[in-house]
């Protein structure tokens, strides 16, 4: 296919995931309210897995069937860059100040478990690439890095739990009434809304990736752009724009915690992710997955950990100053986004 017929085709697949993301973030925040776990807990484990299956699928498919684990690893880390940089874009489009004084200190600790697993990602990547062989084989690396989750998930829902019931007690001290209300709607008639629309936009993701790696791949007149760059901003892109569309609902609905719940959850299952493809790369190959993984990818990572904290130290210090419309902490994410995916550029080359 020529790149028009591809662009318009990535734009209606793009409509596609808008809609029901849009309809996926109303019942994932009605879900959030039943299950009385705030919206923030919701964002960062449903919405999270929902919108990162399109990444899961990718670099799944990337790693096993085409045996590409820098092309899967760009994937994965590059849409940890995007996924910050998604602050960045809906911070632009809020006309009440920066947003970084809506959020509270929940994303401050996912954030901080993000850059955590991200960066045991990471070490799994450079231990694999230093010396004749790693101390560890690649089974460990991604055993802990599913404990690694699994303890993340287990502490980000005590501390949920924590602040939704401090929350219950200030409202019960002021005489206001605890209770939500949720219409005719049962939790059984939400979970399937949510397993409904979650399904449409992991569909509709995994026909943006196709159209998006076809059009990456193009031969162009300067040449292929390299598996690591294609990875990074191609798939990236593509698979985290049910993160962008969420997060972009969320915030029109001024549901702050389900966008920033979402976003920083996403970048914590990306890295789970990582682990599975290893699962999957290894029966097919004889080679170590991580050791096949470029070294530039390492670039990726480091910078979706640099992004990270710049977004946590936005969110404590919450300055009032903006220009050009956006925070001086995602003006701060903006520039480094741009210049880090240049760098990927030169170097994938």
């Amino acid at each position: 296919m020529d790149p028009a017929t591809l662009l318009i085709g990535f734009l209606a697949v793009a409509g596609c995931v808008t809609v029901f993301g849009y309809f996926l973030t109303l019942a994932g925040d009605e879900l959030g309210d039943q299950l009385k776990l705030g919206g923030s807990w919701v964002g960062l484990v449903v919405l999270s897995s929902v919108t990162s299956l399109p990444e899961l699928v990718a670099s799944v498919g990337s790693a096993s069937w085409q045996g590409q684990p820098d092309l899967a690893c760009g994937n994965i880390f590059g849409s940890n860059c995007f996924n910050v940089f998604i602050i960045v874009i809906l911070d632009f489009f809020y006309r009440s100040g920066p947003l970084s004084h809506q959020f509270g200190l929940f994303p401050c600790l996912s954030a901080g478990l993000g850059i955590m697993m991200t960066s045991l990602g990471a070490i799994a990547i450079l231990s694999s690439q230093v010396g004749s062989s790693s101390p560890i084989p690649d089974w460990g690396w991604s055993l802990a890095i599913l404990v690694a989750y699994t303890f993340t998930m287990f502490l980000m829902s005590r501390f949920e739990r924590r602040e939704y019931a401090k929350a219950s007690e200030a409202r019960l001290a002021e005489g206001a009434v605890d209770a939500t209300v949720v219409g005719d709607s049962t939790l059984r008639s939400t979970l399937r809304r949510v397993a409904f629309y979650g399904f449409c936009v992991v569909l509709s993701g995994i026909g943006l990736v196709y159209l998006a790696d076809e059009l990456a791949e193009y031969e162009f007149s300067f040449g292929k752009l390299g598996h690591t760059f294609v990875g990074t901003i191609g798939l990236a892109l593509a698979t985290s724009l049910p993160e962008l569309v969420v997060g972009a609902t969320a915030v029109r609905m001024k549901k702050f915690d389900l966008a920033i719940g979402n976003i920083f959850g996403s970048n914590i299952f990306n890295i789970l992710v990582l682990a599975i493809c290893q699962i999957a790369y290894t029966p097919f190959h004889s080679k170590s997955f991580f050791a096949e993984i470029h070294s530039s990818n390492l670039i990726t990572a480091f910078l979706a950990t640099a992004l990270s904290g710049i977004a946590i130290a936005g969110l404590v210090y919450q300055s009032r100053r903006s220009m050009l419309r956006l925070g001086w902490d995602t003006a701060a994410i903006c520039v480094l986004f741009v210049a880090g995916m240049y760098l990927v550029f030169l170097m994938g080359r």
